[in-house]
């Protein structure tokens, strides 16, 4: 064990994860914000449940407030649960 773990753990450091378990309809919209990467920001819809426990399918909303039909990597993208829900709470 190397002495960064042991020192944690005799100091009884330990790093709480927050996993939100939420679940989202289809239909669900969320805005997502100041993000790292520009072509995430915009407003977004669940389209369905993805296989991997707790990821969404998503599709960007176009300003029309039609979806858009494109499946390129900047117009269809899988979020994570935690993602959506700290885009919906931060909107509200």
């Amino acid at each position: 064990m190397s002495l960064s773990k042991r020192f944690y753990e005799s100091s009884y450091y330990r790093e709480d994860k927050v996993d939100y378990n939420h679940t989202f309809e289809s239909g669900q919209r969320f805005e997502i914000i100041n993000h790292s990467s520009k072509s995430v920001n915009g407003l977004w819809e669940v389209l369905k449940e993805s296989n991997l426990q707790g990821s969404y399918f998503c599709n960007r909303v176009l300003k029309n407030g039609k979806l858009s039909k494109s499946d390129t990597r900047s117009n269809f993208r899988t979020f994570n649960s935690n993602e959506i829900y700290d885009a919906l709470s931060k909107t509200n």
